[in-house]
């Protein structure tokens, strides 16, 4: 920023008068009508001469800005790492107001990816029966966002706790390290897990009751042993 200091020549150049020089003439009226142009264009060449000055001094100004290199706060902070949990259990299937729980979920993933800084890394962990990464830490959004797309929603539950433990380890101990959940908060371990610090919860649904068929046994008819009877499926709900 002291090169800014060179403003103050470029001022001083502005301000300094031309020192006129004196020459004895044989007679002054020729010198009238220049005299009389001169009145007129007196108010604009002024106005030109600030005109130059201002560009000179932006000029100076892009250049100390350039050498400067200025940075905002957050950009001189080290840059965050951010693990995504994308809840993909069978709940997450069911509709709310017409929009399955998953759709709603990517998209507040988009959002959240749009969000991200320069320099700032992003994984996505998928938290199905068994965890695994879908896409690992990156700044690429392209690649983050192929991997929200490509995620489904599975038939069984999310165990939501060790997705929470791998998105951890992904984060290594960075002092800027955020884990993200999106999830409706119907898998197992969820009630535990929102006590657990450093984890951030977005909402994707809420549990409902529905009545489902949790299990259900297939026997030989007894009346007709060719063909196979089911018993009495067991009620419960989610």
């Amino acid at each position: 920023m002291l090169w800014a200091v060179l403003a103050a020549p470029i001022v001083l150049f502005y301000l300094t008068k031309v020192r006129v020089r004196l020459q004895p003439v044989g007679s002054e009226m020729f010198w009238e009508q220049v005299f009389d142009e001169k009145r007129k264009h007196a108010v604009w060449k002024r106005l030109r001469n600030v005109t130059s000055l201002l560009v000179q001094l932006l000029i100076l100004l892009l250049v100390v800005m350039a050498l400067a290199e200025p940075r905002f706060p957050w950009e001189s902070d080290e840059p965050r790492r951010v693990v995504l949990v994308l809840d993909v259990s069978a709940s997450m299937n069911a509709a709310e107001d017409g929009e399955a729980r998953l759709t709603r979920a990517k998209r507040d993933l988009h959002r959240l990816l749009d969000g991200l800084r320069d320099r700032e890394e992003a994984a996505l962990v998928v938290a199905g029966s068994r965890p695994r990464v879908a896409c690992g830490l990156t700044d690429d959004r392209r690649a983050l966002r192929t991997a929200v797309d490509a995620a489904v929603a599975t038939d069984g539950p999310a165990s939501l706790p060790d997705a929470a433990a791998l998105a951890k380890r992904l984060l290594a101990g960075h002092p800027r390290g955020e884990v993200i959940a999106l999830t409706d908060g119907c898998g197992d371990g969820s009630a535990a897990l929102g006590q657990t610090g450093g984890i951030k919860f977005v909402s994707a649904g809420a549990a409902l009751d529905n009545v489902g068929i949790t299990t259900f046994q297939a026997r030989r008819s007894l009346r007709a042993p060719v063909r196979r009877e089911m018993r009495h499926p067991e009620l419960a709900t989610h």
